[in-house]
């Protein structure tokens, strides 16, 4: 006859029977004792814990458990941690004997994001004693507890002056919760987006001058003032400025190039050709040009986008110098 009273202790009946005597009986009870063949094994893995930076020291944060089917001292399982990834402070978690991981120091999002820590579950075997390892992944989370930081004191930024609305020029990372201070400054470059543009000496544009002049008057004699305006700044506004057309053999210009603006004259070069009894009207044109045939096209700016430039047309009246000279007295 067999029965047991538990995992670890059986009994046997033993009964002996000569078929004369009376029949004796005996219990024989056998004791199975644990042999440490079992490691701890975790349960619940992975292991995830996701912390505030700013929790509370001394707080649990999370809490393992391993088992073992072993009895007694060989089923009985404690903690330890191993290592701590990163190992910037080794001390800034600790593991209770049951299990329990507690905060022991402060977190800082900026220093570390993620934590790894290896845990050994061991059992407490003799003479050699099990265990099984694993790791918790801490993930810390970023509370807006700092100020931002700017990488500079200062900032310069370059910009010409027709980028779109809305264009970034500054990249940054955006805090709400807290402000901070810093310099930006913004130089805006001029772009070449303005063609010279010409006026009276009264102010007004216009792209047609009148000038009358005496026939046959003394060379370099000055017959038109003409002011001359580009908006652009620099070398984008200068620009040479010239004659062109048939008539324009018989004058020049007291200058060929324009800083940005200024006045040019008209003058008479060749005064056998202003013959009034030849031809009393001369036409001609002034144009303006970026890189004009100047021996300062070094100082012209980059070619006009909009086109060559703007022209204004020159008409010179001719007086014979009997009605010249009559209306200067009447004048008089």
């Amino acid at each position: 006859e067999v029965f047991a009273n538990s995992d670890d202790h059986f009994g046997i009946t033993i009964t002996v029977d000569d078929g004369i005597n009376a029949l004796v009986k005996k219990m024989l009870h056998i004791y199975i004792e644990d042999v440490n063949d079992n490691a701890p094994v975790f349960k619940g893995l992975p292991y995830r814990a996701d912390i505030a930076e700013n929790e509370n020291v001394g707080v649990e944060i999370f809490k393992v458990f391993a088992s073992d089917s072993d009895r007694g001292y060989n089923g009985s399982v404690t903690y330890q941690i191993l290592e701590l990834i990163p190992s910037d402070d080794a001390e800034l978690f600790e593991i209770s004997k049951n299990g329990s991981v507690f905060l022991k120091g402060r977190l800082d999002f900026a220093r570390a994001s993620i934590y790894q820590v290896v845990i050994r579950a061991m059992d407490q075997g003799k003479p050699d004693a099990k265990y099984a390892t694993t790791r918790l992944i801490i993930n810390v989370i970023d509370v807006p507890n700092r100020p931002p930081e700017y990488l500079s004191l200062a900032y310069y930024v370059r910009i010409p002056e027709n980028l779109p609305v809305a264009f970034e020029l500054v990249k940054g990372i955006k805090d709400l919760s807290t402000a901070r201070t810093t310099t930006v400054t913004i130089l805006v470059l001029d772009v070449n987006d303005n063609r010279p543009i010409f006026y009276s000496m009264l102010g007004v544009s216009t792209d047609t001058f009148q000038a009358s002049v005496p026939e046959e008057p003394a060379n370099g004699m000055p017959i038109l003032h003409i002011y001359a305006h580009d908006l652009d700044q620099g070398k984008n506004g200068t620009f040479g400025v010239f004659l062109q057309g048939s008539d324009s053999a018989a004058f020049n210009l007291n200058q060929n190039i324009v800083y940005n603006e200024g006045t040019v004259t008209i003058q008479v070069t060749n005064s056998e050709a202003l013959d009034f009894e030849r031809n009393d009207v001369l036409q001609f044109q002034v144009a303006d040009i970026r890189c004009g045939p100047t021996d300062r096209s070094d100082l012209c700016g980059e070619p006009n986008p909009l086109g060559q430039g703007n022209e204004a047309a020159i008409l010179c009246h001719l007086a014979s110098q009997r009605w010249w000279w009559s209306d200067q007295q009447r004048t008089d």
